[in-house]
């Protein structure tokens, strides 16, 4: 007696299976690498910090030591800010290189904003050029990148430069300095000499909201600044107290021949490059109270000056 088995009525193995499964599969993986992509940028979030320069002023819980900014240029503590902030201080230069054993031309010192390898300095110095040699100091000695001009700003006399990352190695950080708050009392101006060397002279914030017309440039917002007394200073950071960026030097020569310090404001800087790279703000309390900051009355637009350069 034999058993009769109904015949299969299970029509699943009979469908296109194939293609529904390999949807299935592309999706799952679409959402995988979305949330590493998610992830990724929070990682990023905790690298900022990590590459950020932060000034001895402040003690280790983040509370300044001497409970606000001077009320005058403390020269003491530039030295200690040279060494700090020199890392984030680049050398500029045009692709034309010298013959070795020379030193090449500089177009203007440099600041890092991002760690990923964005740097600010004056768009004048670049005389139009739209990629430039790098020369920045890392943790295995000064090394030289190739540099991209990808956005630029004559009107307040910014360009923001993108280091390759191909050369020499792909996966560099850099230290860089986030973006003060208002206008401290005390202020430093870095930059680097044909050496290579960094400089800085100490000063206060005289004006705000200045207009410059000089050539055919009609610079705004600028800030006038005696601690920019250098041509080599101009395209670099004018710092506060604690190793922050108050803005970048502009140094002009007025029709004796005597340099005359400006400053392009971090505000300026926040609002020109904010869709280009994610910028790091200081904390206000780091700034310090009120108190600390210069209420400076504006001045009107004024003229008869121009670039300083070597």
């Amino acid at each position: 007696m034999s058993i009769l088995r109904p015949d299969n009525q299970i029509i699943f193995c009979e469908k296109s299976w194939k293609l529904m499964a390999l949807l299935l599969a592309f999706v799952t993986l679409f959402t995988a690498l979305w949330g590493v992509y998610l992830i990724g940028f929070e990682f990023d979030d905790y690298e900022l910090e990590e590459y950020a320069i932060i000034g001895h002023a402040r003690e280790r819980g983040g509370r300044f030591l001497n409970n606000g900014l001077h009320n005058v240029a403390n020269d003491s503590l530039l030295p200690s800010l040279q060494q700090q902030v020199g890392p984030a201080i680049a050398h500029i230069h045009s692709l034309n290189l010298p013959a070795k054993g020379e030193l090449p031309k500089v177009l203007a010192s440099g600041v890092v904003i991002h760690p990923s390898g964005y740097l600010i300095t004056t768009d004048h110095s670049l005389q139009g050029r739209r990629a430039v040699i790098v020369d920045i100091k890392t943790a295995e000695g000064i090394q030289r990148y190739q540099g991209e001009v990808v956005r630029r700003d004559p009107s307040h006399d910014l360009a923001l430069i993108k280091l390759n990352r191909g050369s020499p190695t792909q996966n560099d950080r850099f230290l860089y300095l986030k973006l003060a708050s208002g206008a401290p009392a005390a202020v430093h101006a870095l930059g680097l000499n044909t050496a290579s060397e960094v400089i800085g002279s100490s000063g206060t914030i005289r004006r705000q909201g200045l207009s410059l017309t000089i050539g055919h440039h009609n610079l705004h917002q600028l800030w006038r600044s005696d601690a920019v007394q250098q041509w080599e200073q101009s395209g670099g950071p004018l710092v506060n107290d604690n190793a922050e960026l108050v803005g970048i030097n502009l140094a002009l020569s007025d029709s004796l021949g005597q340099v005359q310090g400006y400053v392009i404001p971090a505000e300026v800087i926040s609002a020109v490059f904010q869709r280009q790279v994610k910028l790091t703000l200081a904390s206000p309390a780091a700034v310090g109270g009120a108190g600390d900051m210069l209420q400076l009355p504006l001045q009107p637009g004024i003229g008869g000056s121009r670039f300083a350069g070597p």
